[in-house]
């Protein structure tokens, strides 16, 4: 019999040194020594280095921090590049490039930053780097703007010290500096990327596939659209709470092919496993699945802006912006049925964007419509539209749970009151390429959004907030604008006293269902379907962080 790994290296420590231990220490100091060596090498933390193998059907487009927005990309970045605050198992913020913060007005809070801790590269971080990452997120082909809302300046006081300041009150400064990734001011000059390269426009330059961070992992290896390989960064200042020292993952867009990866053993776990396939795999003795609390959701968004649309049959005005069109359409969604049939019940319909979980969430808004196509008919014959109309809807294919079925279902509660919305499936490089607020090349598309401050202000000013170029609005693709709607936005944006400023926020989705200025759809409840011997907890952002898995 061949004994495992921790056995033999047991057996191979006491045969070299056994002798001189019994010689020269007691018979109780050995026992003690013994059993320290017993309980360091047996205990849970302590299991053989490994390698993770994990499989998705995204990819990863760019390695830039400024660039990745989605939530994979965030939270695969984030190995490489740490923030200023960082979130524990519980997502409760906690120290991490910044060991202390204090407020030295309403308006200015100073950072004490961790001392000794150098990119992957040898260069030593400093307050020159928070200052320069700052500054670089907010460039204009910077796709993390919007977590930029708010602050003023980062002003270097010493190697280890930065004071932030804002335009006003932010209470939700510490969940923006959550978002920004940290780059190495010096590193960014020599390779000429002190400026975001815009993908979306087709862009690229030294930091979309090589990286250079303080963070606990660094990125051995990087296929634009295949394979990307991390391995540990031996020099972090941190400690890992896993025994992952090599991260490989690889985009699998076939649901059939993902599945048959994790079942042979080709890969150790899913992030999104097929949804019309779970039931099976709860019976595979030899994998798991574990449920994510994913406050993510899944709605659509209008062109408002376009006197007529781009992608629609009618010509010389544009449906959407009659009220009565977007009420009709929301009329006439199924919420049920896209529930129970489409989505295997791995979603919860929902009226808002906000979750439940979330700061700033709202019981009231988030009923769900009501589910009326008779009534639609009606108010789309009003609106002038008798006979319907037709209209693209974009999608993507790779990003959200089963969203081109979604995309096709809704397609076909649509045409039930006339309206011929023609489904555009893409995978997601390709529809935010499209879709970007840049480009805004969409009439009608279906779209999660995930509140990555775990806070509903920073997001709903992203996606509702009229554009203003400077973070605001980022994600208002439709550019959707009511004055009212800006004005409370704004109050919450600096409201420090937490209930009046919750209140507000409710203001703001109550707002948003008489308006309709978007229509949320459901809630997605994702899984991750992984072998037996693969710990690690679920992340409310639905992100796989290698520092807690373990890998047995």
């Amino acid at each position: 019999m061949i004994a495992s790994p921790r056995k033999q290296a047991m057996s191979e420590f006491f045969l070299s040194t056994g002798k001189s231990a019994m010689y020269l220490a007691s018979r109780s100091a050995c026992r003690l020594l013994i059993f320290a060596l017993a309980a360091w090498m047996f205990s849970p933390a302590h299991v053989q280095a490994k390698t993770l193998r994990w499989a998705g059907a995204g990819e990863l487009v760019s390695c830039d921090p400024a660039i990745g927005t989605d939530t994979a990309a965030l939270v695969f970045m984030s190995h490489i590049y740490e923030r200023l605050v960082t979130r524990d198992r519980e997502f409760a913020l906690k120290p991490s490039l910044a060991l202390s913060w204090q407020p030295l007005s309403p308006t200015k809070m100073r950072f004490n930053l961790r001392p000794d801790v150098k990119f992957h590269d040898g260069t030593p971080f400093t307050a020159d780097d928070i200052a320069f990452s700052i500054a670089r997120a907010r460039e204009p082909t910077s796709l993390i703007k919007s977590n930029t809302v708010g602050i003023q300046s980062a002003t270097r006081i010493d190697d280890l010290t930065v004071d932030i300041e804002t335009d006003g009150p932010l209470p939700t400064l510490l969940n923006q500096l959550y978002l920004i990734p940290i780059m190495s001011r010096v590193w960014a000059t020599k390779h000429g990327v002190t400026g975001p390269a815009h993908y979306v426009a087709g862009k690229e330059n030294y930091a979309t596939r090589h990286a250079n961070g303080t963070g606990p992992f660094q990125l051995k290896s990087f296929e634009s659209g295949g394979k990307v390989v991390l391995s540990a960064h031996a020099t972090w200042w941190g400690k890992l709470d896993g025994n992952v020292t090599e991260g490989i993952y690889t985009p699998i867009r076939s649901n059939a092919t993902r599945l048959a990866a994790l079942v042979s053993g080709e890969v150790d776990l899913l992030v999104d496993p097929p949804v019309q396939d779970l039931q099976r795999l709860r019976g595979n003795t030899a994998l798991k699945l574990l449920q994510i609390p994913e406050p993510r959701i899944i709605l659509l968004q209008f062109d408002l802006e376009r006197d007529e649309l781009l992608f629609s049959n009618v010509k010389g005005k544009n449906p959407f912006k009659d009220r009565r069109v977007r009420e009709a359409m929301r009329l006439a969604i199924d919420g049920q049925a896209l529930h129970h049939k489409v989505m295997r019940g791995n979603s919860k319909p929902i009226g808002s964007m906000i979750a439940k979980g979330i700061t700033g969430h709202s019981e009231r808004a988030a009923r769900p419509a009501v589910f009326d196509p008779v009534r639609a008919r009606k108010l789309l014959t009003a609106a002038g539209y008798p006979s319907g109309f037709s209209v693209t809807l974009d999608c993507t294919n790779d990003r959200y749970i089963l969203d081109e079925q979604i995309c096709a279902a809704l397609a076909g509660m649509f045409s039930k009151i006339g309206i011929a919305a023609t489904p555009n499936p893409k995978p997601k490089a390709l529809f935010f390429q499209k879709t970007d607020a840049s480009k805004r090349e969409t009439s009608l598309m279906l779209i999660g959004y995930y509140p990555t401050t775990v806070d509903a202000g920073a997001l709903l000013e992203g996606v509702l907030h009229t554009f203003n170029g400077k973070g605001a609005g980022d994600n208002n693709t439709g550019r959707y604008s009511n004055p009212k709607m800006d004005a409370l936005l704004q109050a919450a944006r600096v409201e420090l006293d937490s209930a009046k400023r919750v209140a507000l926020l409710e203001e703001v989705q109550l707002l948003i269902n008489e308006d309709i200025a978007i229509i949320p759809i459901h809630q997605q409840l994702p899984s991750w379907a992984m072998r037996k011997n693969i710990d690690t907890p679920a992340r409310l952002d639905n992100g796989l962080d290698l520092r807690w898995v373990v890998v047995r």
